[in-house]
């Protein structure tokens, strides 16, 4: 997350799965299920780092699907935020 304004920002990161069984972490140092995670005050131009850890379920097959939706949203401006959707997909 990119803090493109003119003010330090801080920001809520917050993780939605679409299916059940999958193990699904927003992850900084340590991994927090979906959430949320909360930044320290990020300064102009600078990012909010995470990561996005997902397994499958035990006896998941191939073709088997799961969408996770990642909203970031700023607490200084909670009228501001970004949503990512990704999709994983057992090979």
């Amino acid at each position: 997350v990119e803090n493109v304004g003119d003010t330090a920002d801080t920001y809520e990161v917050r993780g939605q799965a679409s299916a059940a069984g999958w193990t699904v972490e927003l992850c900084v140092v340590a991994c927090y299920g979906l959430g949320p995670l909360t930044s320290t005050p990020v300064e102009p131009g600078q990012e909010f780092r995470f990561s996005l850890r997902v397994r499958a379920p035990e006896g998941a097959q191939s073709g088997d699907r799961l969408e996770v939706t990642v909203t970031a949203r700023s607490l200084n401006r909670p009228t501001l935020s970004q949503q990512w959707t990704v999709g994983i997909t057992v090979p």
